[in-house]
């Protein structure tokens, strides 16, 4: 360390273990809430696009911080190749969902139950989460206690096995330890399992609801149809890079997702118009996203700053936005991993404007 502490004090005039700066990229994407227009905090200070994005609608924001970041971190996926092309390497993602956070939800009776020696194999997980939390849930900063959480769930295994019994804390020292982790340990499991079996389907709307408050200052509830639905059924739309399966569904393409593309009439309505839209999809993996990228009249392309992309289910066909424009094209990708049958049962598409008198939002 002799060389870095010296060269941070030549060229800074201090001595830091970390690089002037470090971390705070990290902590300016979890002050955005689902990543939305994260090119709006260019040429911003930290506290500025806190205290900014906090004021918009503090509950979506608290939602986003507590929920969603335990959601992003242990419930989302980061290495493409896994959850892309190799087919063989499918199965993994039926292993995160089903080992590796139900395994963080009972690290608890890990703690409670085990020796020392599980103590320590719980602290990484536990450790890792809350280190991160000043920051943002990227599941590659998970990455780390990924091995101590299969490690955890061979230990919880072997217990339940051998009928073992709770080992006894014997010294001062291993009850305070014991103590200490089950004060960590069982706030972090309720959160987890709320972020990432409830709080996950519920991320369209916090998304739909984060960008209403921002730009029109009105909530979902104050909106009134000025016109009928469009509705789009599967046989009425190209979809893009997919083949054609059985009973009469698709199959995404190696090569790139599924691609949906619409277009819609511009409201002739004087005054702010919001878009509705609905995408009903049958899919076959249980942990997946739909994205939705739209344009407005005068927009030439589509971009990172107008999308959003929400978790999806097999158990929820329906997934629902709000987007604060008078959108005249869409590029929907209905499912996003590859590998899997899908059917476009129908894509509902309406324009809304805000009652007379709106309310300013404060939860969705």
């Amino acid at each position: 360390m002799l060389p870095w502490l010296l060269y941070t004090y030549r060229h800074f005039g201090k001595i830091t273990l970390l690089p002037i700066g470090a971390g705070k990229g990290a902590m300016v994407w979890g002050a955005v809430p689902y990543y939305l227009d994260m090119n709006s905090t260019a040429g911003k200070e930290f506290a500025d696009v806190i205290a900014e994005n906090s004021a918009v609608n503090p509950f979506v924001y608290w939602n986003w911080r507590v929920f969603g970041f335990l959601q992003y971190m242990w419930a989302d996926y980061w290495d493409e190749n896994l959850v892309h092309p190799i087919k063989l390497l499918k199965p993994y993602l039926a292993l995160h969902h089903f080992i590796i956070i139900p395994t963080l939800v009972a690290l608890p009776l890990l703690i409670w139950r085990g020796r020392p020696d599980h103590w320590l194999i719980a602290a990484f997980p536990i450790g890792v989460t809350y280190l991160a939390a000043p920051f943002h849930g990227l599941p590659r900063y998970a990455f780390p206690a990924i091995p101590f959480v299969v490690i955890a769930f061979a230990c919880m295994v072997g217990m339940l096995i051998k009928g073992q019994k709770k080992a006894e804390s014997v010294t001062l020292l291993e009850r305070t330890v014991r103590a200490g982790g089950l004060f960590l340990a069982a706030p972090m499991a309720i959160l987890v399992l709320y972020s990432t079996a409830f709080f996950s389907w519920k991320i369209a709307g916090q998304m739909s609801q984060y960008r209403l408050s921002k730009y029109l200052h009105i909530d979902s509830s104050d909106l009134r149809p000025l016109e009928e639905p469009l509705i789009f059924d599967g046989g009425s739309v190209t979809i893009a890079n997919v083949s054609a399966t059985k009973g009469g569904r698709l199959a995404n393409n190696l090569d790139g997702p599924a691609i949906v593309k619409l277009t819609v009439p511009k409201n002739q309505t004087e005054g702010s118009v919001v878009t509705k839209v609905g995408i009903d999809v049958e899919r076959s993996s249980y942990y997946d996203y739909v994205t939705v990228y739209w344009k407005r009249p005068l927009d030439v392309s589509f971009t990172e700053d107008r999308v959003y992309r929400p978790p999806a289910s097999a158990f929820q066909k329906l997934t629902t936005v709000y987007i604060d424009a008078d959108v005249t094209e869409m590029m929907i990708v209905p499912v996003y991993f590859r590998h899997q049958s899908f059917k476009v049962a129908r894509i509902t598409v309406q324009k809304l404007a805000a009652c007379s008198n709106p309310r300013k939002s404060d939860r969705f």
